[in-house]
């Protein structure tokens, strides 16, 4: 039986809704693969007027010391894109870790 990940959302960005259900159904799809996810908590926040900047700060609650990652794009696509990838290659470096 798996239990219930919290994940956590906070959209400063005001970016529409489906980018917050693709944030959360990437982090579920992290959750089944690794399986040593506790919680995330997912911050959005935009900058700029003309040439708006995403940035994203992630934080992983896995065993152990907590992972933090933080990203920019011009675009919300391409943000989440480039988010799910660091938190896939620093979930299977923190397995390793564990692993030792």
């Amino acid at each position: 039986m798996t239990s219930k990940m919290n994940i956590q959302v906070n959209n400063q960005a005001g970016l529409p809704n489906k980018f917050v259900r693709l944030a959360k159904w990437k982090m579920y799809r992290v959750k089944e693969q690794f399986n040593q996810l506790l919680y995330s908590e997912i911050f959005i926040s935009k900058e700029g007027k003309g040439l708006v900047e995403y940035h994203s700060v992630i934080k992983l609650g896995v065993p152990g010391y907590d992972i933090i990652l933080k990203n920019k794009s011009h675009s919300p696509k391409a943000l989440f894109k480039t988010s799910y990838a660091d938190v896939v290659r620093y979930l299977r470096k923190n397995k390793e870790r564990i692993k030792k």
